[in-house]
């Protein structure tokens, strides 16, 4: 029998061009306008491969992310529930793919997972038999990697993928609400008025 893909939730593949920061706090913002945006039993992951250590939980996060919290440490994740988001740890190991797709069948049901990367690792995640990402997230400096952000939107778009490009990070402020989003202090999300969420 063959190994279940990932089809539902929707897989977003996020990170940066080669060479420039503010990829892990685009896809903060994303992730968090997309949480705000769906209904409140859906819940928002994202994932982090080959992050040092997981992230600490915030005092103040939704009971779906505190439940996703839960569920995916007794499965035995390394998860941790801030604000709307679970954000999970994922080791730069061989079986990454493997366990991402282990992390999604012990979640639940999901909205989405975003699955933030280095830029060295796109292509194991767009050819793995066990992945299916349905879009991308590209934090890219325009127009200086202009080309560069055109023929990756070009190869991510024939694999039949959504694709946004990110012209500019979220600034500090915004990024701090990204990282220790409370739904309870924030009314409005951040969200980046140029990238309509995938889902």
């Amino acid at each position: 029998m063959s190994a279940p893909e990932i089809s539902n939730p929707a897989l977003v593949l996020a990170g940066a061009a080669p060479g420039i920061g503010g990829g892990l706090t685009t896809t903060a913002a994303v992730a968090v306008a997309i949480a705000a945006a769906g209904p409140p039993g859906e819940g928002v992951v994202i994932a982090e491969l080959g992050c040092e250590r997981a992230r600490g939980p915030t005092m103040l996060a939704t009971e779906r992310a505190r439940q996703l919290e839960r569920t995916l440490s007794t499965a035995g994740f390394e998860a941790a529930a801030r604000g709307r988001l679970a954000w999970l740890r994922l080791g730069d190991e061989e079986r990454w793919p493997e366990r991402l797709s282990e992390a999604i069948d012990a979640a639940g049901p999901l909205r989405a997972v975003l699955l933030h990367l280095p830029a060295s690792r796109w292509r194991e995640a767009l050819e793995h038999e066990r992945l299916k990402p349905t879009a991308a997230l590209l934090r890219a400096e325009l127009p200086a990697q202009r080309s560069l952000a055109a023929l990756a939107v070009g190869e991510l778009g024939a694999r039949g993928l959504r694709v946004r490009v990110a012209p500019r990070a979220p600034g500090r402020i915004a990024a701090r609400r990204a990282f220790a989003e409370s739904p309870a202090r924030f009314s409005h999300p951040p969200n980046p008025p140029s990238l309509t969420p995938f889902v």
